[in-house]
């Protein structure tokens, strides 16, 4: 319990150290476009979204290191239940909980990046409205922002295996094999992909710089409004 504790008590510094840096990515933008509407500008808001998100997970997070992984927490709470069905139930949460931080941090950026595509060429990639992979890929091709495919590419990858309860499953049967943090990864369909709360973090870390390189682009900078109907104002302070 003590070393669950410790891991999950780290991640959480990790993911607030993450919540700063998004906080002052959008601080920077805003005081250095002040003509950008604070909420429904797409440049502001795929700040904001993430930073809800984020701090949801570090909530999660210590819920879980103060009581699921907790044996005195389930006996005062739950009497009679076994260490098995508590250990068991604990599991459950853990992996929702790590997938929501995969799923809702991608569904984030991907909902900004559709609405950068429509800005930039609102005809472009069926209107932004097709398969994520050509529309990134298109994205960071204009905007010289291709060092951060293999990122995304992995993360696409992870958050596919939701529809299918962890499993790799492609519809034209085709396998990948991805590179991530100098390790790599294959995704063979009908097998089971492991994402580790360790790479759940750390492609949080690496958000922010991916969004700074491709919203401060000089080609997304020009434009002048970019709405996002699901924008919102970053908060004043977290949890």
């Amino acid at each position: 319990m003590a070393d669950q504790y410790q891991a999950f008590s780290a991640w959480i510094r990790r993911i607030e150290a993450v919540t700063k840096s998004l906080r002052d990515h959008y601080d920077s933008l805003l005081a250095a476009h002040s003509d950008w509407e604070v909420g429904p500008d797409a440049r502001l808001a795929v700040f904001s979204k993430p930073e809800n998100v984020l701090n949801s997970i570090a909530l999660a997070m210590d819920y879980e290191s103060n009581a699921l992984f907790n044996a005195q927490w389930w006996g005062k709470r739950h009497p009679g239940i076994t260490r098995k069905d508590a250990q068991r139930l604990a599991g459950q949460f853990d992996v929702l909980m790590k997938m929501c931080l995969v799923n809702f941090l991608y569904c984030a950026f991907e909902s900004s990046f559709r609405l950068y595509v429509r800005a930039i060429d609102a005809n472009a990639c069926g209107q932004g409205r097709g398969n994520f992979k050509p529309i990134y890929d298109w994205l960071f091709k204009r905007l010289s922002c291709r060092q951060w495919t293999s990122l995304v590419d992995f993360w696409r990858l992870i958050r596919n295996t939701v529809h299918n309860n962890g499993v790799y499953w492609h519809p034209g049967s085709k396998e990948e094999e991805v590179a991530f943090e100098g390790r790599k990864y294959s995704f063979r369909n009908g097998q089971p992909v492991e994402c580790t709360w360790e790479a759940a973090v750390r492609m949080a870390e690496l958000l922010p710089d991916m969004l700074q390189d491709v919203t401060t682009a000089p080609e997304l900078i020009a434009i002048p409004q970019i709405i996002d109907p699901a924008g919102q104002e970053m908060g004043s302070e977290g949890p």
